[in-house]
């Protein structure tokens, strides 16, 4: 139906809206996705195309009652299912090599957060996602700055700050020079800091 052909149309363009801003914003997500935040957008933004294009190809065809606009509409949908179950099942079996992958990454650039040569690779990133997502950490919240037995991965930063979260940790509403001290703790005053992790083991 014209209806159903509408909706995947929308669903194309939020995908093909997705892709491109995580194309725009690639650098500041590569600390995640360890150099594959490119390859995810441009997926996104060819799978947004396709759905989006398809979508209107049945919308043409439900409206004009063209049999060869729904037959080509009907196929190219198939052909969509096909793929993306082929993606699914990809995912799904390769899905803990890949978070392995990006912990693995995001470990590395947290090592070197607030390092003077890496601000643009590493601080810069890690402070984009934290205020983006609200949150902090990569996966014990606030207690990933800290240096803890177990929490030591932001190696640079426990050198001289291992009692504080850095500034993109706190809620918008908080946020100031410095408002990250003394809240690298288990459980942060209420409305101090964001306590969820970007990963929650």
């Amino acid at each position: 139906s014209s209806l159903f052909s509408f909706v995947m149309a929308f669903c194309g363009m939020v995908l093909l809206g997705l892709g491109v801003y995580l194309a725009t914003t690639a650098n500041s997500y590569e600390t995640w996705f360890g150099g594959k935040t490119l390859s995810i957008s441009y997926t996104l933004i060819f799978l947004g195309l396709v759905v989006t294009v398809v979508g209107f190809l049945g919308c043409c065809g439900a409206t004009n009652e063209s049999t060869p606009l729904l037959l080509a509409f009907f196929i190219s949908l198939f052909i969509i299912v096909l793929l993306q179950s082929g993606l699914a099942i990809t995912i799904f079996v390769f899905q803990e090599e890949l978070e392995n992958q990006i912990t693995a990454s995001a470990k590395e650039k947290f090592a070197l957060y607030a390092e003077p040569n890496s601000v643009k690779t590493a601080t810069e990133p890690i402070d984009f996602v934290q205020k983006e997502l609200q949150c902090c950490g990569l996966t014990k919240g606030p207690l990933d700055w800290s240096d803890k037995k177990y929490y030591r991965f932001a190696t640079y930063w426990i050198k001289t700050r291992s009692s504080d979260v850095p500034d993109s940790c706190c809620e918008r509403l908080k946020v100031s020079m410095n408002c990250g001290r003394g809240l690298a703790v288990k459980e942060p005053p209420e409305g101090s800091v964001y306590s969820k992790a970007v990963k929650p083991p």
